[in-house]
This record gives structure tokens, sequence and C-alpha cells, in this order.
């Protein structure tokens, strides 16, 4: 997360593109855009598969299931900031919010909300 925040701060024009063909696409260039966007999608199954290498998955759960659920997670994560309310604010704000609310909702997918133990 701290190599794209960095990649994006250097290099504000190509977020733009970047997070526009993502949150946004032209209905026309949907189809095209996926395509080039395949290389990325790899590296991000890169790293969900790195990140759950270092946690015991429940039983029942396979790499395969949790792979999944970070591509929904993802697709619906991505859906939340092309939304209405985020249309509003100029892109610079949407690429921060999108990272910073990323950053929180890998953490809550890997660890969870609720802390161990009964409540009283």
């Amino acid at each position: 997360m701290e190599i794209r925040m960095r990649f994006f701060t250097e290099y504000p024009n190509e977020a733009h593109i970047f997070f526009e063909a993502i949150l946004q696409p032209q209905e026309k260039l949907r189809d095209r855009i996926k395509q080039i966007l395949e290389p990325f999608e790899k590296i991000n199954e890169k790293i969900y598969r790195s990140a759950i290498s270092g946690i015991t998955l429940r039983d029942g759960i396979t790499e395969e299931d949790a792979i999944e659920y970070f591509r929904q997670m993802q697709c619906m994560f991505n859906g939340y900031f092309s939304s209405f309310s985020y249309r509003y604010m100029t892109l610079d704000k949407q690429i921060r919010e999108h990272e910073i609310n990323l950053s929180k909702l890998l953490d809550f997918m890997l660890y969870g909300l609720a802390k161990g133990g009964t409540q009283k």
C-alpha cells in the first residue's frame, strides 16, 4: 500500500488515469480496460496470496475461497468509490480516500472487527 501511495504521489497524472479507468471507465472502453488491467490483477492476486500465506484460515476455508473473497471485496469496494457520493470529490481526494480506506478494509478482512474474548 505504501508503494502504491508513493507512486500515486510521484505520478499524479498517471494516478488520475488509473483511477478514472478503474472507478469510472467509459462504457465503450470497459472491455479494453479490463484487458489492459489483467497484469495488474495478477499482481493483486500475488499480493492476496502473500497476505493469506501468513495467517491460518478457518476450517473449511480454502486459499481459493479467500482469493475469491478478496476479488469480490475489491470489486465492491471500487463500486463504492465510483458511487454517486464520491463523484463530487476531486479525483485527488478520491484517490486519497480510496487508498486510506482500502488499507482499513484489508485489515478488517484479514483480522476482523471484534476483539477476541467475551463481552460483559
